[in-house]
């Protein structure tokens, strides 16, 4: 089991796919997302903007690996589309 997050009253881990947290002596078998929840809770309020940043830090780069992705494959799928043999198969369309 590897640790994900620790403080004096609960310590978080995961396993596999699996994520736990114990809290005074008891497990709670959890999804990720309902992890996060509860830590988030714990956590003083001088930080959750702070959190805030970082989610809308990690949702911009999904977004910009999907549109890198979509750029990339562009000239690739370019090469197929504009071709005369394209051309024949779409002009009835």
């Amino acid at each position: 089991m590897a640790g994900l997050a620790s403080n004096e009253r609960s310590k978080a881990v995961r396993h596999g796919q699996k994520a736990f947290i114990i809290r005074q002596g008891t497990i709670y078998d959890m999804e990720t997302k309902e992890l996060i929840q509860k830590e988030i809770e714990l956590f003083p309020e001088q930080y959750l903007e702070e959190i805030l940043d970082f989610i809308y830090t990690l949702k911009a780069k999904g977004q910009k690996n999907i549109i890198e992705a979509a750029i990339l494959s562009e000239s690739v799928l370019k090469q197929d589309w504009l071709s005369p043999e394209e051309d024949e198969v779409w002009k009835n369309l």
